[in-house]
């Protein structure tokens, strides 16, 4: 095994330093005249064997060798290396090869201690980092790095992905595997079949593939997880056989369900009085169902602190629901716990469940691995449908699960032997409504009046996370930057908030504003724009834009806004109407006279959660339509 890793590293190492550097750098400079850094070569090699006590080892060697192609004489640049209990780092080695005098100089880099790598207060595990610094860096040189990991679970055999952030001109993926394990590969995201160069050497199996220029992903704002995108080989071990007998590890999906209902097997689940008695108080009062269940999901949101826990198989590990009583804290898979526990004692059935959020693209049917799910909820069922609970959400209603769940498959667990997979839903656009009616009359040139927005579904909850830790005038600006239209002279007067604090009303804010130098007035007639908050006027996409645009959630918008016709005037001229209808979004703006007011409704409809790319023409035509609909206005004439 090390000899087929040193003849590797010592093969890039000898290209690194025979190779001329302006050379070098004016070639990739061409090839990439955008870029400040190209890696050369990345070559990643997995080692698979079994010991003699029958116990599967991995080793993972990286070797990346990077190219600077911007002037950085003074700049400095560093790496970090992680490890974590199941990946854990062996052997480190870091140098530049500087550019002096159009030959290389070595130079060592400086690599810290390992240390913990520190989340914020909410987030806990055992991920280690190694801090590695380059000095003296100048256009042409080099940066190479290389490690040594050790794997110490067959079941965290990762996939290898062709991403680096930048650039990759040369690319070399070996696995070298022992002839009695059996291994599984799958492919994502390759433009054309990808086959490996496969060779018997001894007892073990070597698997090789070459890649060559490998474009760096272009970032766009609004665009799907970028694992839609970045091409991956998933590795995973099926089984394998030692003295004759075969041990399953990751076959199928099954495997999988079985190797996480381990960790619910080492659960203590004692009954507890004082938690018993607690899911009884709030059942007591209502004998529906729902409504039961609705008050054992508030109390969890509300009493129970998330506190993420991830270090080793804590990760994976829920704790007993009476010891996330007793703390009052925890995880996603602490907040399924104690959900589960009380749902049963109110005899609701609940499922522990494993679900990916939406970064993570794949399907259970596409990928059984543990690294295509990233979370834990709890699914009840009420009146023969699934509802999908995460303990984790501070403010969603019983009918909404979290935002990045939607439309993704859910390992639902029914017994150790037992699971079905469910799709969440993705909510419609009529769940998630932000609502603003208004009512203004003229008074002296000013614009006066009041109005009442409204949010709910997740529309509700953006509003809430937004309002919810806010106070006085810090909570006056947040308020007054979702009422504000018009102009920068928008005044609001007068506000209350109400719904903040109730997890199935809407949020609601009544407010009185005055609009100074909005409406002007030649001579016997008066011109207003009633268009006062121009939702989608700004949403323009570049036509150069390569991925789809992806919203949080579907949603609409209806603005209402009524002008009382001022005593003596009647109304001139009237703007026209605008419809708009696509399958992936939809806009309507009417005006109507009625009990002597001009009324203008606007609704606008973002149906899906994503636009493709082959409608990106169509939304900028209508958006183009919307920003000339904006500026009309309505012109009032003295009778």
């Amino acid at each position: 095994m090390k000899g087929f890793i040193i003849g590797l590293c010592l093969m890039l190492a000898f290209n690194g330093f025979s190779q001329n550097p302006e050379e070098v750098l004016q070639k990739n400079k061409t090839k990439y005249p955008d870029e400040s850094v190209v890696v050369l070569d990345y070559h990643v090699n997995y080692d698979i064997e079994l010991n003699k006590q029958g116990k599967v080892e991995i080793i993972l060697t990286s070797e990346e060798r990077r190219l600077v192609t911007s002037d950085r004489s003074v700049f400095e640049y560093s790496d970090k290396v992680y490890s974590s209990s199941f990946k854990q780092l062996e052997e480190i080695e870091a140098y530049s090869l500087i550019n002096e005098n159009n030959k290389y100089k070595k130079k060592e880099a400086a690599v810290s201690k390992e240390k913990d790598n520190l989340g914020n207060s909410i987030f806990s595990d055992d991920l280690k980092t190694n801090h590695i610094g380059y000095s003296g860096l100048n256009k042409g040189s080099q940066i190479v790095i290389k490690t040594t990991h050790r794997i110490s679970d067959p079941f965290f055999l990762r996939s290898f992905k062709l991403y680096l952030g930048a650039p990759i001109n040369n690319v070399v993926f070996t696995i070298k595997v022992d002839e009695r394990i059996d291994l599984g590969l799958k492919y994502f995201n390759f433009e054309k079949e990808v086959n490996p160069d496969v060779k018997n050497k001894g007892k073990s199996k070597i698997y090789e593939w070459k890649f060559t220029d490998i474009e760096d992903l272009d970032f766009e704002s609004d665009m799907p997880s970028a694992q839609n995108y970045i091409a991956e080989i998933s590795v995973y071990i099926k089984k394998y056989t030692f003295k004759g007998e075969t041990q399953d590890v990751l076959t199928d999906l099954g495997s999988l369900h079985a190797w996480y209902n381990s960790f619910l097997g080492k659960m203590n689940i004692e009954n507890n009085d004082e938690l018993n008695a607690v899911v009884d108080s709030l059942i007591a009062p209502y004998t529906s169902k729902r409504e039961q269940a609705e008050q054992i999901f508030f109390w969890v949101q509300d009493n129970i602190k998330y506190v993420a826990f991830e270090a080793g198989y804590q990760g994976f590990q829920p704790r007993n629901p009476q010891d996330v009583f007793q703390k009052l804290y925890g995880d996603c898979k602490d907040n399924t716990s104690i959900l589960v526990y009380m749902f049963n004692r109110a005899n609701i059935p609940a499922y522990f469940t494993w679900i990916g959020t939406r970064d993570i693209p794949f399907s259970y049917l596409e990928k059984h691995t543990p690294d295509i799910d990233n979370h834990m909820i709890c699914t009840i069922k009420l009146d023969d449908k699934y509802l999908f609970l995460d303990g984790t959400a501070r403010s969603n209603a019983l009918n909404l699960p979290t935002g990045f769940i939607q439309g993704k498959d859910a390992l639902i667990h029914i017994s150790e032997d037992e699971y079905v997979i469910e799709k969440v839903p993705v909510t419609s656009s009529n769940q998630n409504v932000h609502s603003d009616s208004v009512s203004v009359s003229l008074e002296n040139g000013e614009l006066i009046g009041h109005g009442k927005t409204e949010f709910s579904g997740y529309v509700k909850t953006n509003t809430y996370y937004h309002l919810n830790s806010l106070n006085g005038d810090d909570l006056k600006e947040r308020v007054y930057s979702f009422v504000t239209k018009g102009s920068n002279k928008f005044k609001m007067n007068d506000y209350a908030l109400k719904g903040l604090d109730s997890k199935t009303e809407k949020i609601s804010i009544l407010y009185d504003f005055s609009l100074l130098d909005y409406v002007t007035k030649l001579e016997d007639e008066i011109y207003v724009n009633l268009n006062l908050k121009k939702s989608w006027t700004k949403s323009k996409l570049k036509k150069d834009r390569i991925y789809p645009y992806e919203n949080d959630h579907p949603y609409k918008y209806i603005n209402v806004y009524d002008l009382e016709i001022p005593e003596g005037y009647e109304v001139k001229k009237l703007p026209t109407d605008l419809q708009i209808e696509e399958k992936e979004f939809a806009y309507s703006l009417t005006y109507k006279i009625e009990n002597n007011k001009v009324r203008l409704s606007i609704i606008g409809n973002g149906k899906e959660l994503v636009l493709p790319v082959d409608q990106f023409e169509n939304w900028n035509a209508a958006v183009k339509k919307i920003q000339l609909k904006s500026k009309e206005v309505i012109v009032l004439k003295k009778k």
